[in-house]
């Protein structure tokens, strides 16, 4: 359960500068190569995710790599930066 303080100390930091976050773990895979949990985070000030990730294990197989563990995620750097600065400026 470790991982799940991490991503509720994550989110509180997170709140700090991006009220109304919320990650959800209950993502569905698009592609064969997800495994295990994904997530996307989503702040009320940003129209889409701002963060997404999740477990891709079988990514390696599909190019007949030795098997590996694999864990992944990405930000939207310019979506963050527009909600934090609309934040602070009280705007949209």
């Amino acid at each position: 359960m470790a991982a799940l303080t991490d991503l509720e100390n994550l989110l509180n930091q997170v709140s700090e500068i991006l009220p109304k976050s919320n990650i959800d773990l209950a993502q569905i895979p698009t592609m064969p190569y997800y495994t295990g949990v994904m997530f996307k985070v989503f702040g009320d000030k940003v129209p889409d995710a701002f963060a997404s990730g999740g477990r891709y294990d079988k990514l390696f197989e599909r190019f007949e790599a030795k098997k590996l563990t694999a864990v992944g995620w990405a930000v939207d750097i310019d979506a963050v930066y527009q909600a934090v600065h609309d934040n602070l400026e009280g705007g949209a």
